[in-house]
C-alpha cells in the first residue's frame, strides 16, 4: 500500500510538473509571437507559478522559468574561436548586440522639424539614400546616433539583421562603437 501510495504521489508530480512547464512554454510563445508584433525584443525571463496537492504530501510550490525567443542566435565561444556579428552590408564586426549601430532607437517627428533636429553628436539629418526624398505623410523618422532621416517607417535603412560569425573568418577591421 505504502509502494502504491509513493508511486501515485511522484506520478501526480511528474504529471503537475509537464503541465507546468506546458503553460511556461504557451506563455512564452505568446509573448513572442506579441513581441515580434509590437517590433520589441523580448528577452526577459517568463516565470510560471503553480502550487499543487500530490496525495497525503504537503503542498508543492513549483517554478517554470522561460526566456521568449527571440529569433536571435548567440553561439557560445567555444575551442574553434571568438565570434563576432556582422550585418547583411558588413564594412565592420561587432562585439555586442547591444551596439547603438545594430539596436536602433527609432523617433518619429515632423518633417517640418528635421532641419532643426540633431543627433546626439550635435550633427544635422540628411535623407536617406533610399527613401528620404519621397513624398511621405508629413513625418520621419531619425534614430539617436543616425545621420539620416526616413519618411518609410520600414525603409531598409532602419532595420539591422545580422548573424555570428568567427572572427578568424571575418576580415573586416572592428566596429568604432563596440570593438575598439
Amino acid at each position: 500500500m505504502f509502494f502504491c501510495y509513493v508511486f501515485l504521489s511522484v506520478f501526480l508530480t511528474l504529471r503537475q510538473g509537464s503541465i507546468l512547464w506546458y503553460e511556461a512554454d504557451r506563455e512564452a510563445a505568446r509573448r513572442a509571437e506579441t513581441s515580434f508584433q509590437a517590433d520589441e525584443a523580448a528577452g526577459e525571463d517568463i516565470t510560471v507559478t503553480r502550487n499543487w496537492e500530490a496525495g497525503l504530501l504537503p503542498v508543492q510550490q513549483a517554478a517554470a522559468v522561460r526566456r521568449a525567443w527571440t529569433g536571435r542566435f548567440m553561439p557560445e565561444p567555444g575551442e574553434s574561436g571568438r565570434y563576432v556579428i556582422v550585418t547583411d552590408h558588413a564594412s565592420v564586426y561587432h562585439l555586442t548586440e547591444a551596439c547603438t549601430y545594430l539596436t536602433l532607437s527609432v523617433r518619429q517627428i515632423s518633417r517640418a522639424d528635421v532641419a532643426a533636429a540633431r543627433n546626439r553628436d550635435g550633427k544635422k539629418y540628411y535623407p536617406c539614400e533610399r527613401c528620404g526624398l519621397r513624398a511621405g505623410d508629413g513625418s520621419c523618422y531619425i534614430t539617436e546616433a543616425g545621420r539620416r532621416y526616413h519618411t518609410d517607417r520600414n525603409c531598409s535603412g532602419l532595420k539591422r539583421s545580422w548573424r555570428w560569425i568567427l572572427l578568424s573568418d571575418c576580415g573586416l577591421p572592428a566596429c568604432s562603437r563596440c570593438g575598439g
